[in-house]
């Protein structure tokens, strides 16, 4: 007859470590699905919430202007104790006085007349903007509007920037910079000291002859008479 295996007793080491192998690789898969089924979980989360916010925008849009009508029309339909009625009462009144909008728009934004500092920039709203150094010293006059700052000097533009909004900025024109650089080399040659050319030959005096201008006769032994 043949032979059966002999089961290893319960404390044999190896059937041990292959018992807790099994059960690492169960708690592993166990792991890896729940990781794998908070992720779907997530994204369903997120995708519902997603819906939920498009649905209610939606609804708001609908509903917003109905309930802005009809909120301005109660309330602008109420009667005011100022006013002695209600203020809907008051529209064909107020229609009737009104003027006509005149042909020429009005004059806009901010304007200002100013000499350039030797810095060659102007401040406008806590921001620096450059302008071209060859008007420095003169009168220059700033426009800005809500887009762009310009500066005129005798009817000639000669900075153009677009307006920042931002604190503390400083905005330089290339133009400028290019401009100024070329004005401080110029500057700093005419400063500098021209040296003496070796070949320049200076006639020298002699010192007889301002003895002879002063009317000294200092004779043959060299001493004034």
């Amino acid at each position: 007859m043949p032979q059966r295996d002999e089961p290893r007793p319960p404390h044999d080491p190896q059937q041990i470590i292959d018992e807790q192998r099994r059960e690492i690789d169960r708690l592993r898969d166990d792991l890896r699905r729940s990781e794998a089924e908070r992720q779907r979980l997530r994204r369903e989360n997120e995708k519902l919430k997603d819906e939920l916010e498009a649905a209610r925008r939606a609804v708001y849009r609908q509903a917003a202007p109905f309930a802005r009508g009809t909120r301005v029309a109660v309330v602008n339909g109420r009667t005011r104790r100022v006013l002695g009625c209600a203020p809907t009462d008051r529209i064909g009144a107020d229609r009737q006085a009104m003027l006509t909008v005149p042909p020429v728009p009005p004059v806009t934004g901010w304007r200002t007349s100013t000499r350039l500092a030797r810095d060659h920039y102007i401040r406008l709203d806590s921001n620096d903007y450059s302008v071209h150094p060859g008007v420095i010293g003169r009168r220059i006059e700033v426009i800005a509007d809500l887009d762009r700052v310009r500066v005129h000097c005798d009817g000639t533009v000669v900075a153009d920037h677009e307006r920042v909004w931002a604190w503390h900025q400083t905005i330089t024109d290339p133009e400028h910079r290019e401009a100024a650089n070329l004005l401080r080399r110029n500057r700093i040659g005419a400063l500098r000291p021209v040296q003496a050319d070796d070949t320049t030959r200076v006639e020298q005096r002699a010192l007889s002859d301002y003895d002879t201008a002063l009317g000294i006769d200092l004779g043959d032994g060299g001493f004034a008479s």
